[in-house]
């Protein structure tokens, strides 16, 4: 998924965010007198007020230096400086740039609070959506800075304000305009029906196909979206995905091999988990799986991994993989693994390890287990699985 470009300068931000240009220092003329000729040095441009607010927000709230915590009291004091500015006379453009500032400050407050178990803002979360809106509507084009900012927009609708409709009207936003992260959110809760959004596998489905087009653009999304279609097709073939299963494996396939061996993505894309997948279901249906096994060897670097690897050719290995699993870090991979899990020990018979998988995937957070949970529902309606 696009993520913010760090820059450290308001000066940038206006000209990558917003898109107006950017007024640059230029030289003194020389002065010709009697004596040698000197130059000046070049005037630096004069910094508003506006300016050095923002920059001084950029660098406390939105951009920390690494390692550095964010101080709220501190961002909160120069947020109300910035308050101030903005009910001064200040230019079209001042106004955008203070309100963009803004915005992206009180979206990530409203997460730093959410992390420090402190209480929400409300009323801070409500005028950051309104900056974020009020930016949205007046600035174009919308450059990728700005579909990231309706991105965290959602974002904060929906995590924060529970505003759900705002939260889809903005991604839907974005996602027009070809940001992946807005693609994928569209497309997942159009699978789940999560918040009273419509669940509807084909607006899934369109969603998850633009995100494959972006091609190696937002290569995770991309390989996210062809293990979704490879399932949803192998489950339901009369569904019309535009490929059929095989396909879209294949696709996954070459899209996994430009990240494979590329500074660590294959981990920052959870190609095992996809290429587990795969194993399982191509497993079910005796088609070949000598490759996805292959892959999924070549990348299980740890313990845990190959705990969980060697229940799929050892049934006797269940409780090592079930703790293994447990200890995985990250919730979605959790998730994923006793997705994968409980879908082999069905194909295969081994009811017990099936309850304990479900039990598992059930008691997960919601947030990051849905999407599995979904499957499961849409596998039981099928009565592919009990």
């Amino acid at each position: 998924m696009a993520r913010l470009f760090m820059l450290r300068s308001v000066s940038a931000v206006l000209w990558l965010t917003l898109g107006w240009p950017v007024v640059a220092a230029t030289p003194v003329a020389p002065v010709q007198l009697a004596a040698p000729v000197t130059v000046a040095a070049p005037v630096a441009p004069v910094r508003s007020a506006l300016e050095i607010v923002c920059d001084e927000l950029y660098a406390q709230a939105i951009a920390p230096d690494a390692g550095q915590l964010v101080d709220i009291a501190a961002t909160e004091r120069s947020l109300q400086q910035l308050d101030l500015l903005l009910t001064t006379k200040l230019s079209a453009d001042e106004v955008l740039l203070g309100r963009y500032i803004r915005g992206l400050v009180l979206f990530h407050l409203a997460g730093r609070r959410y992390e420090q178990d402190l209480p929400a803002d409300l009323k801070a979360s409500r005028r950051g959506l309104e900056d974020i809106e009020y930016v949205l509507q007046h600035a174009r084009p919308y450059t990728p800075q700005l579909l990231e900012l309706a991105f965290n927009g959602g974002k904060l609708a929906l995590n924060h304000l529970q505003m759900y409709n705002k939260a889809v009207e903005l991604w839907t936003l974005c996602g027009n305009n070809g940001h992946a992260g807005c693609m994928t959110e569209l497309a997942t809760f159009h699978f789940t029906g999560e918040f009273g959004i419509e669940q509807n596998l084909n607006k899934a489905i369109q969603w998850h196909q633009k995100i494959v087009a972006t091609g190696l653009q937002y290569r995770c999304a991309a390989i996210l979206s062809t293990s979704f279609l490879a399932q949803l097709s192998f489950f339901k073939s009369k569904l019309s995905t535009g490929k059929t299963a095989e396909q879209w494996w294949q696709q996954m396939e070459n899209l996994s091999y430009a990240v494979s061996g590329n500074s660590g993505e294959e981990d920052k894309c959870g190609i095992n988990d996809h290429h587990l997948l795969a194993y399982v279901l191509k497993r079910s249906a005796n088609l070949p799986v000598a490759h996805h096994w292959q892959q999924l060897q070549a990348f299980s670097h740890d313990e845990a991994a190959q705990q969980i690897l060697s229940w799929y050719v050892d049934p006797s290995q269940a409780e090592r993989a079930l703790s293994a699993i447990d200890t995985l870090s990250e919730d979605y991979y959790r998730s994923t693994a006793w997705y994968a899990m409980l879908l082999h020990a069905h194909f295969t018979g081994q009811t017990t390890v099936y309850r304990q998988a479900l039990r598992r995937l059930e008691s997960q957070d919601p947030v990051y287990a849905e999407p599995m949970l979904s499957w499961v529902s849409l596998l039981r309606a099928d009565s592919v699985l009990p």
